[in-house]
């Protein structure tokens, strides 16, 4: 079964449609979250939120991260419509500022710096048991068509290890993306793992060291890549 036709065999809990509104960034923020409370509500709907199902992967790994930089980027009362965008074009978004005659627009590609399949069975374990160990270490026994079994290696994992494995994470995040083409105006936003690292202050440091000293050295077909983390807290912006 291909991709397109098991995302038709899905339950959908949200529409296209009602992704590609523009809306303000404070509407689209408010939107989103009341998205996923609606959706958290329904039969099955953790379970499509956790595991990413249909257009829920949209709505999280893009939307929920949009909202999230938009809370740092822009206030309440700034002149700025936020338009998701679906299909295969090399941006999730259109962001056009309305505070000059003509309007500017932008363009926004969303990127995770995630742990690949060790955090699509964090998610699974999260939905099955209502929990999942937050560090351990997570082996996958079996298929989807036979049945997944998950194997837990308790660790205690140090500060540094976080810190380094999600700015590991982060560049090859970056590199995957500069290997595509892009329009003039397009942003990179990089959302990453972020709670065990939040409270301590070397993580801007690092992210700043990493532009620095590997970013700055790529050739990358961005203006400016921002770096959020999904506490919400961890935020930085850096011109190319």
């Amino acid at each position: 079964m291909s991709a397109r036709e098991e995302l038709r065999m899905v339950k959908q809990y949200i529409t296209a449609e009602e992704i590609c509104v523009k809306r303000s960034p404070a509407d689209f923020s408010a939107w989103v979250q009341a998205k996923i409370h609606e959706i958290a509500l329904q039969p099955e709907g953790k379970s499509a939120i956790r595991l990413r199902k249909g257009l829920c992967k949209v709505l999280v790994e893009e939307l929920y991260a949009m909202s999230i930089w938009a809370g740092h980027v822009f206030s309440k009362h700034d002149p700025v419509l936020l338009e998701p965008v679906l299909g295969n074009q090399n941006y999730d978004a259109l962001v056009t500022d309305l505070s000059g005659s003509p309007p500017v627009i932008r363009r926004l590609e969303t990127t995770q710096a995630h742990g690949g399949e060790e955090d699509y069975l964090r998610n699974l374990m999260l939905d099955r048991a209502g929990w999942a160990w937050a560090s351990a270490k997570l082996e996958k026994k079996g298929t989807k068509k036979a049945g997944i079994h998950i194997n837990v290696k308790q660790v205690l994992t140090a500060y540094n290890e976080h810190l380094s494995r999600a700015i590991q994470l982060i560049r090859k995040a970056i590199t995957r993306k500069s290997k595509n083409h892009y329009l003039d105006n397009t942003d990179l936003l990089v959302m990453f793992e972020d709670n065990f690292i939040v409270r301590e202050f070397p993580i801007i440091d690092s992210l700043n060291m990493l532009f620095d000293e590997k970013i700055t050295k790529m050739t990358l077909p961005f203006s400016r890549v921002y770096f959020t983390g999904w506490s919400k807290q961890t935020f930085l912006a850096r011109d190319i």
